[in-house]
């Protein structure tokens, strides 16, 4: 009899990660790291296919045949978006609290790096380069405003 393992490793809405190894079907071993167990987490880059979890079925876009499909994808896929935009969040107030001065806070040569990066992105995946452009532009500016906001809160000001 051949010998199967297999390995599932779940990034988890707490940037936890959970490794469960099987052999033949039969639990073997569970790990739970968190993203601190991770040597310079910061540098972490993810796999671009890890996606926010979903236990929403519904169609492929080619598949979809009713109104009610289309709208249960889409739903769906803005609960997802919107999951991911709050684990982004999250490493904008890490930033508050690693950048020392109030001056980084604004750094344009990031924005443009941003930007130009959403942009080769969109166009990788047939997704309006301007619109891109247009929400990330919003999307950062926002971020900066609450950076500054928690930079000033964390320290007092």
């Amino acid at each position: 009899m051949a010998i199967q393992t297999s390995k599932t490793e779940n990034l988890l809405s707490d940037n936890n990660i959970n490794t469960t190894e099987t052999t033949n079907g039969k639990h073997v071993k569970a790990t739970k790291l968190t993203l601190d167990d991770i040597p310079d987490a910061a540098t972490l880059r993810l796999p671009s296919e890890i996606i926010v979890p979903s236990n929403v079925e519904y169609p492929s876009p080619s598949a979809a045949t009713t109104m009610a499909h289309v709208r249960t994808a889409i739903d769906d896929l803005d609960r997802q978006i919107v999951a991911l935009l709050g684990k982004r969040m999250r490493y904008i107030e890490a930033a508050a609290r690693i950048k020392p001065n109030r001056d980084q806070v604004r750094d344009q040569w990031r924005v443009d790096d941003v930007i130009s990066k959403v942009k080769a992105e969109a166009r990788k995946v047939d997704f309006p380069e301007e619109l891109a452009e247009e929400v990330y532009a919003h999307l950062v500016e926002g971020s900066i405003q609450h950076e500054d906001k928690r930079w000033a809160n964390n320290r007092g000001i």
